[in-house]
């Protein structure tokens, strides 16, 4: 359970897609429950992790730190809270480009290119495009 993994653990890493059932997943109820002098990193998708709560944690010190790559409103406000405190690592929402991921997202993208020359449906499919792109004559 969310609960119990975050009164238990040291290091709270979040992975999970932004949706409606996950914004602000990690609130101030969630950051609560953590342990005092926890580290909680976010990598995943801004509006998961509710911002205010997590600057009124760090602030106080009931969190030791935090490891930030996504944020709620991007580009980040030169004025946001966050970026006034020590005890955080901030990226611009670009922690995962590097040369090995980079690699890997252009096997995966010849890979389902191939699939689906080859009839087959591709892989990690998010939403499909039948979602997306509307039959002719109707609206979204």
């Amino acid at each position: 359970e969310l609960d119990e993994l975050l009164r238990s653990s040291d290091i709270v890493t979040v992975h999970v897609f932004l949706a409606p059932e996950s914004r602000n997943l990690i609130g101030r109820r969630e950051i609560g429950l953590m342990k005092r002098g926890a580290v909680l990193i976010n990598t995943c998708r801004g509006g998961v992790v509710d911002e205010a709560a997590l600057y009124d944690a760090l602030k106080s010190k009931q969190l030791f730190g935090a490891g930030i790559d996504v944020f709620a409103r991007e580009p980040v406000a030169k004025d946001e809270p966050l970026l006034t405190l020590d005890n955080v690592l901030l990226t611009p929402h670009m922690a995962a480009h590097n040369r090995d991921t980079l690699a890997v997202k252009a096997r995966a993208c010849y890979t389902n290119f191939e699939r689906v020359v080859r009839g087959e449906a591709p892989l990690n499919v998010v939403r499909p495009y039948t979602e997306i792109i509307p039959p002719a004559g109707k609206r979204l």
